[in-house]
């Protein structure tokens, strides 16, 4: 910042001088010149226009949420705190005050510095933070501020967020609940995408309020800032499981008034819940994929034929019966037939029988 202060006035003066111009001019110059170069940051066209968006189309709020009137603020009121809010953007830090919620109040830098407990300053500001000279002039000459954290107003405001989050998901069923044209499909689909949307959200909720916990903060602590503050709909939250949204009877009441309530499929949105219900918020709680089991090697079917494991089940695979008195008749199945005529007993009483099978017989010796 310096520099640039040092090169503008190297530049004044060297364009008073090719110009012509007195030394009281060239002065004159260099300090106009260097004037503006300590406002120019705070004059951009940047800041300005985003000063008048938030009086403007965003109705009072600035970027990250912060209200600087209300509508039940009078016209006087609102118009003051619009120009309040505009010159505050404007307002180099070198001013010992600031504007907050349209009104003008002293900066960090003058509560540490002038502030006191009895005096016409206070060193502790709204959100309750004191501050002390030696910090101040720490953070004035160092450029370094410290961050600062309460726990309690982080999930006072976490907590309010993620509860408009809430909100707005389950508007995505709130919408269609009172629209003519809406059919079965399109409510069961808002439903599901309003409870898809709070899962996700408290998940969030979820992850907020263990860091707290890791900081320090007890379960009674966090209860009682909820509950001061009026924020419900955490019971499952505090205990890491996720509680689907309930059809309201608002939403029922506009089902009907819309002529659509017969369209509303009751045993689908039953059946949503039901697999929702108790999902884990924690993603370490989550059930592990489903690991498909082994597949069991290839088995050969002739193996597990009952009748090959066994052959004695099986009367075609037993070794032939050999009597007594057939032993003679019934050559072994190695033994080779001698060469010569057959029996004409063993070819069979019928004659075209017996002829066949003394052509076989003959073939075979």
């Amino acid at each position: 910042m310096l520099s640039r202060f040092a090169n503008r006035a190297i530049n004044e003066a060297d364009d008073a001088v090719k110009t012509g111009k007195n030394l009281g001019q060239v002065i004159d110059d260099v300090a106009l010149g260097t004037l503006s170069e300590v406002f120019e940051p705070f004059m951009s066209e940047a800041m300005l226009t985003e000063a008048l968006i938030d009086v403007s189309f965003r109705g009072g709020r600035t970027a990250t949420g912060a209200q600087i009137y209300t509508d039940a603020d009078s016209f006087g009121a609102r118009q003051g705190k619009k120009f309040a809010h505009v010159v505050d953007t404007l307002m180099p830090n070198l001013i010992p005050a600031n504007v907050s919620g349209g009104k003008l109040e002293p900066s960090r830098f003058l509560r540490g510095v002038a502030g006191s407990e009895d005096g016409m300053i206070s060193n502790i500001d709204k959100m309750g933070r004191e501050r002390n000279p030696l910090g101040e002039f720490a953070r004035q000459i160092t450029g370094v501020s410290p961050l600062e954290f309460d726990p309690k107003l982080g999930l006072e405001y976490g907590a309010y967020r993620l509860g408009q989050q809430q909100t707005s998901a389950k508007s995505k069923f709130n919408r269609v609940t009172d629209d003519f044209n809406a059919g079965t499909g399109t409510l069961t689909n808002a439903f599901q995408a309003a409870n898809n949307d709070k899962l996700r959200i408290d998940k969030q909720y979820y992850r907020m309020i263990e860091d707290l916990r890791d900081m320090g903060m007890t379960e009674g602590d966090i209860r009682r800032v909820l509950k001061r503050n009026g924020i419900g709909g955490v019971k499952g939250i505090l205990r890491g499981r996720f509680e689907p949204f309930k059809v309201s009877k608002k939403n029922r009441q506009d089902m009907r008034d819309a002529g659509i309530s017969n369209k509303f499929d009751n045993k689908a949105v039953i059946n949503i819940q039901n697999q929702m219900r108790n999902l884990p918020l924690d993603p370490d709680d989550s059930p592990p994929p489903p690991v498909a089991p082994p597949s069991a090697p290839a088995r050969n079917p002739y193996l597990s034929n009952p009748y090959l494991s066994n052959p004695q089940q099986d009367s075609s695979l037993q070794q032939p019966v050999i009597r007594p008195n057939q032993a003679s008749i019934f050559p072994t199945l190695t033994q080779a037939r001698a060469p010569g005529p057959v029996d004409p007993s063993l070819l069979g009483d019928n004659p075209v029988t017996a002829a066949l099978n003394a052509q076989i017989a003959n073939r075979r010796g």
